[in-house]
């Protein structure tokens, strides 16, 4: 990580900063918000102690921001797809009640109440297991219907993060107004299945020839107020999370407390076991190494390990369950790269992608550009609009010199108010003056073929197929029963044509008698006469 961690504790709610722990190399400092202190204050007093707390060495920068799971939620539902915005949008769309039966969860502290942990606009909606649903066809665990509709696509549930998330958010707009930059934020939940994973680890020096057995993994966090922070993960990846508010006679000698609380645990992971179609083989349970705080959590741990038996137990007693889980986040390879898998994602992408100053930025050099391209098109505008002056008046004044030279050419013909109409009243004047053999000439059509038909007529066994005759082209089609009566008609007809000049004939033989086609183009009379 680029810089220290900074874990966020808030209020049951989840809705107001009470403290910050800076979390650096084996070491963290801790801060608390005045309890005089309301929402707004107690935001800008926290970063600016970060702000005086944060080494120069790291640049002014912030690793990982993580949110603890107060005002917190993690339930299933029935989604269309696997796509985060699909998932978002499918979850603001729900009944109130679609989250699950709050009723009948026990209230977790005295103002905690059932309304402050329902997903409200100020939060986060994140689904979890993204890459498995990937590696699935982005189809998860697919609902059987009891009556199945032929129009209904299959559903599918996803397990979804929701997480109040106001005053972080106030928080990171502090801080990037004190040019602190803030690399990546995650839940406590996410952290816990990054850190505690076995198989999420990177190993750079693994053989070949080991196989690693991959199984999903529950890491349990015991915290010394009694609440139990749970986490299903799979290479590091959350797959789904929950916190439990345990009786606290649970954690010292009292069986039957010990019993239930594991009993409710066992019933919440049966449920989720139900839904996602999978369940942990490893369980990990992370209590207090000091045993006045907890006494009876190894007890406890070994009470789920009954509740649970398919999958085997190590229970770890730490310093500190929070810090040591953020130590292993900072721990390093031997080649000096990230040892966990956490800075591959960011889990809360709403609160990672959150604009800050060098989005301002960007907008504000956006806007100088469009400001300056809008300058440029008004200065160009405005030239071209000259321009476009200057070309009318050049036409007026060539109109105006036109329109006197008309008048002075045409003298008295010529109308001083229309000069243009005068003009091309004396043009067509001139055209109709000019000599007729300017003109196409006429032909005589209906001659030409009063004639074709005296031809027909005395002609027998010849009978008229096609005939077309117009100013350009004569065409002649005609049918012979005999070859006989096909070879001397266009002989008669080429003798005794006067108006047109028929060219050769061309005979085909059909089935039933002779086909005679002919062209011919019209006769100039004038010049046949005259030569005459």
């Amino acid at each position: 990580m680029r810089g220290p961690a900074v874990y966020v504790e808030r209020d049951p709610s989840g809705q107001r900063l009470v403290g910050l722990r800076l979390i650096g190399d084996m070491q963290e400092e801790r801060y608390s918000v005045p309890d005089e202190a309301d929402s707004l204050e107690g935001v800008r007093f926290a970063a600016e102690w970060l702000r005086a707390r944060i080494d120069a060495t790291t640049g002014g920068n912030i690793g990982l921001l993580c949110l603890d799971p107060r005002g917190a939620v993690c339930s299933w539902l029935d989604v269309p797809g696997s796509d985060a915005s699909v998932v978002r949008a499918a979850v603001r769309q729900k009944s109130p009640g679609a989250w699950g039966d709050w009723s009948a969860m026990p209230a977790l502290e005295a103002a905690e109440t059932v309304e402050s942990l329902v997903p409200v606009g100020g939060s986060s909606l994140e689904p979890l297991g993204n890459r498995e649903l990937a590696k699935t066809g982005g189809q998860g665990l697919i609902l059987g219907r009891k009556k199945a509709d032929e129009n209904d696509a299959p559903s599918t549930r996803a397990a979804v993060l929701a997480m109040g998330d106001l005053p972080v958010k106030l928080l990171i707009d502090a801080l990037d107004e004190m040019k602190i930059e803030v690399a990546q934020v995650t839940s406590l939940w996410h952290a816990i299945a990054s850190a505690w994973d076995p198989a999420g680890e990177i190993r750079e020096d693994s053989d070949p020839l080991v196989s690693v057995s991959r199984v999903d993994t529950a890491v349990m966090l015991v915290e010394p107020d009694g609440h139990v922070q749970w986490a299903w993960c799979d290479e590091g990846e959350l797959l789904a999370a929950g916190s439990a508010k345990i009786e606290p006679d649970a954690f010292v000698d009292d069986e039957k407390a010990r019993a239930f609380g594991s009993g409710r645990l066992a019933m919440d992971w049966l449920a989720w076991t139900a839904q996602l179609g999978r369940s942990p083989r490893r369980v990990l349970c992370l209590v207090d190494h000091d045993e006045g705080r907890t006494p009876g959590a190894g007890e406890f741990g070994q009470a789920i390990h009954k509740v649970w038996p398919g999958a085997s137990l190590d229970l770890l007693r730490v310093d500190d369950p929070i810090l040591t889980t953020f130590l292993r986040l900072q721990e390093k390879t031997a080649g000096g790269k990230t040892k966990r898998r956490a800075h591959e994602s960011k889990p809360i992408g709403s609160l990672a992608s959150r604009p800050g100053r060098a989005h301002r930025g960007m907008y504000r050099w956006v806007a100088g550009v469009i400001l300056i391209g809008a300058v440029a098109l008004g200065v160009l505008g405005t030239k071209l609009r000259g321009s476009a002056d200057d070309a009318s008046k050049q036409a007026a004044d060539i109109t105006v010199e036109t329109n006197a030279l008309i008048v002075s050419e045409l003298g008295v013909n010529a109308d001083p108010v229309y000069p243009i109409l005068s003009l091309q009243s004396a043009i067509s004047s001139l055209q109709l003056s000019q000599d007729g053999d300017d003109f196409d000439e006429i032909h005589p059509v209906l001659l030409s073929v009063d004639e074709i038909a005296v031809f027909l007529e005395y002609m027998n066994g010849v009978t008229l197929s096609r005939l077309l005759v117009d100013q350009s082209l004569n065409y002649l089609e005609l049918k012979a029963e005999s070859t006989t009566d096909a070879e001397a008609a266009p002989s008669i007809l080429i003798n005794n044509a006067r108006y047109v000049n028929w060219g050769n004939p061309s005979l085909r033989q059909t089935d039933s008698n002779t086909q005679v086609t002919l062209q011919g183009y019209w006769r100039d009379l004038d010049k046949e006469e005259g030569g005459e």
